[in-house]
């Protein structure tokens, strides 16, 4: 495991380098690192915005970065790796628990309730990137903000029944995230205390790869519950913001253009990959779409 102190860019390749490493050792990874920057950290396959600074190499909705974040990154070589039922259905839900012991142990009530943000003493406190290779090696992070809350005010509304845009931001005036960041991660890898799997860390940085929509393109939307599903068909292109494998979504985008794509031909490209927030008759809605 590790803890480091980087610029938003260099964290986020030090994060895609440990899915790397689990991949080339089968063994898995857990690190910790202090990002400093600012800008929202899009998710690899997202539509950029006016406020975007930087890309990421995980799915999912933007993280907010003005100041400090704690960017939380566990690569697996596979799903059961550690946890002998995780599933692609329930891979989230498992391995998110032992950030939420990290953080309840060591400074909050740490919740999770099925989508793409964790809370902290109830409030929307953690944004959730999701990544899983060809080869089945998996990617979680989780970025919590110290200066700003990392979870946007529209994520916030979306995710919790509190009428206001309450979000939560570690106070760096009581708690100071150099000392922080080890301790969550010691009581992190403490849930996996039971297990005789050792953990690695990386020693280098990775480029990330280019998930973005293509320059140029007519990219059409649709709704689901995590944000959006994106699509364009020249060239075939899906993509948005709910949490999946990108190599999963670059199979269902060649979908597009064909005749006849019903749920079983997006289940059959999706694969072994998990898929949270959006179903698959919201896939089949985004490649339909593109290929008009």
């Amino acid at each position: 495991m590790s803890f480091e102190t980087l610029p938003v860019g260099a964290g986020l390749q030090r994060s895609a380098s440990l899915m790397r490493h689990a991949e080339a050792t089968g063994r898995p990874a857990l690190g910790t690192t202090l990002l400093e920057g600012r800008g929202a950290i899009l998710g690899s396959r997202q539509r950029a915005s006016s406020d975007a600074s930087h890309r990421r190499a995980t799915t999912g909705r933007s993280a907010i970065l003005d100041g400090r974040a704690l960017l939380h990154s566990l690569a697996l070589p596979s799903y059961r790796c550690l946890i002998a039922d995780a599933t692609a259905t329930n891979f989230v839900n498992r391995y998110i628990r032992c950030f939420l012991r990290g953080y309840t142990k060591t400074l909050a009530r740490a919740t999770y309730f099925g989508t793409d943000v964790m809370h902290i003493n109830r409030l929307p406190a953690g944004v959730i990137g999701l990544d899983v290779s060809e080869a089945g090696t998996a990617l979680l992070e989780l970025f919590v903000g110290v200066d700003v809350p990392a979870v946007s005010a529209e994520t916030a509304i979306a995710v919790s029944s509190r009428s206001e845009e309450a979000r939560y931001a570690i106070d760096s005036k009581l708690c100071d995230p150099l000392r922080l960041g080890p301790q969550i991660t010691k009581e992190t890898l403490g849930y996996f205390n039971a297990l005789s799997e050792p953990f690695d860390q990386a020693d280098a940085s990775d480029p990330l790869g280019d998930h973005a929509p293509p320059p140029g393109s007519k990219v059409v939307c649709v709704d689901v519950p995590i944000g959006e599903l994106c699509g364009t068909g020249s060239p075939p292109w899906l993509g948005g913001s709910v949490l999946t494998s990108n190599a999963a979504m670059n199979r269902v985008a060649a979908l597009i253009g064909r005749e006849d794509v019903d749920e079983a031909a997006v289940d059959d490209a999706l694969g072994d990959a998990p898929l949270i927030g959006a179903q698959f008759t919201d896939l089949v809605a985004a490649v339909t779409e593109a290929a008009r």
